[in-house]
């Protein structure tokens, strides 16, 4: 996947906006970010067309990875991104089954700095206007490993983590947590 995004243009630096329920997708479209060197802005899949144009702009988004039938809540938004379909074909936009046809052996354009920036959170904005926070390359999977413990995830488990993909918490518990444990992630 990460060689199909670079195809696409992704570059270090670059924000791709993601936009998927909890599927295989996610997972794959995280690490391929993350190898890439890009910045992932997790939605939740109930994002308005009003906050979703507001996430595009503040997050300086230039690319979109989001399923198929969500697709339209960007046909208002301002433009220079471009669309990634998951699970569907949608006119204008990647299709993410393309991404089956890149080759596997990757190769880092140069190396990922513990201080690069690696997501980009939007708050729930429950008193205000949500604000971005903007997390690194150490403070989210180093700052998890405390995480794999206070979960008791170990070695050989199968995790099942209920939270969405646009919330802080699944990156802790359904990416990091697992994955530093070396479990299994029920999607």
């Amino acid at each position: 996947v990460a060689n199909w995004l670079r195809g696409l243009g992704v570059r270090r630096g670059e924000a791709v906006l993601l936009m998927l329920g909890n599927r295989a997708e996610v997972w794959e479209t995280m690490l391929a970010a993350i190898k890439l060197g890009a910045v992932v802005i997790p939605t939740y899949t109930t994002a308005t067309p009003g906050e979703l144009a507001d996430r595009l702009d503040r997050g300086r988004v230039r690319h979109v990875v989001a399923e198929a039938d969500l697709s339209d809540r960007f046909a208002a938004a301002p433009g220079g991104w471009q669309g990634i379909a998951v699970g569907g074909e949608v006119r204008g936009w990647q299709r993410y089954a393309d991404s089956r046809t890149a080759p596997e052996e990757f190769t880092p354009d140069g190396p990922t700095r513990a201080a690069d920036p690696l997501f980009r959170y939007f708050t729930s904005g429950t008193t205000s206007r949500p604000k971005m926070v903007e997390h690194t390359h150490v403070s989210y999977p180093v700052g998890h490993l405390s995480g794999m413990y206070w979960n008791g995830v170990r070695p050989g488990d199968v995790h099942l983590n209920i939270s969405a993909p646009g919330w802080a918490k699944h990156a802790w518990s359904s990416l990091f947590v697992p994955w530093n444990a070396e479990a299994t992630v029920v999607a």
